[in-house]
């Protein structure tokens, strides 16, 4: 929550924020990434509990997309594009 409220607080008042993220519930951790020793942990979330956050955050919800994977070139996870828009006045 704090980073959407600085995200908000750097937006221009009238600007646009995208989020976009994989959907889901779990956070998948990698130990390595394309032959290379890492320490990565992916979360993935559910569209409507980041258009909450974002609300509390104070920002107006723009748009919600929701696609589908293209396994072929791409991990086979569906992805949320959500566009908010910064309110304020100041």
């Amino acid at each position: 929550m704090d980073a959407l409220r600085e995200m908000k607080r750097a937006l221009k008042p009238g600007g646009v924020l995208l989020i976009t993220f994989h959907i889901g519930k779990e956070i998948k951790h990698l130990d390595e990434w394309w032959d290379k020793p890492v320490n990565l942990d992916f979360a993935f979330f559910l569209p409507s509990e980041m258009e909450g956050w974002l609300k509390e955050a104070g920002f107006e919800l723009e748009e919600t997309l929701i696609r589908e994977p293209n396994p072929e070139v791409e991990v086979a996870t569906k992805r949320a594009y959500l566009f908010a828009r910064n309110s304020s006045e100041n």
